[in-house]
């Protein structure tokens, strides 16, 4: 234990029951220490928040990615064109309507995406039959 101060007038013999002064930078000490801890604290409380952030980040993209990877049909860019944009002109593909650069994207679209492919396979079945049952009327018509 510390001596005690000879300045500070004693009221009693029993030292240890008075208050005694701090030596010389003690308070400050303790001060910058109760700082730095709450520093430490703030800094602990940041990062937390940004691994949190960053986790919600992360599973949001595994949500949005379907599986091996690929990304949602409308988002995938595939010969320059989206998926939803070749959807969209499919109709005016199938019936030959389209410029020489836009029927040039969406058959390069065609070739990269099987989704699409598919889609297409699927509109060209059900507008070839219309029409072929309407160009072979004639043709029925003689063989009843």
């Amino acid at each position: 234990m510390s001596k005690p101060n000879d300045s500070v007038p004693h009221t009693s013999d029993q030292g240890s029951d008075l208050w005694q002064p701090c030596p010389a930078g003690t308070l400050t000490r303790a001060v910058r220490g109760i700082q730095a801890r709450q520093r430490n604290r703030r800094r602990a409380q940041v990062v937390g928040m940004a691994g949190g952030a960053m986790v919600v980040v992360v599973v949001a993209a595994a949500m949005m990615a379907q599986p091996w990877g690929q990304a949602p049909a409308k988002v995938r860019n595939m010969g320059s064109i989206t998926c939803a944009k070749v959807k969209s002109l499919l109709p005016e593909y199938l019936a030959g309507r389209l410029g020489a650069a836009v029927m040039g994207q969406v058959e390069s679209h065609l070739e990269d995406c099987p989704h699409c492919r598919q889609k297409y396979d699927k509109a060209k079945d059900d507008t070839a039959l219309p029409n072929q049952t309407l160009s072979d009327a004639p043709q029925l018509a003689l063989r009843l």
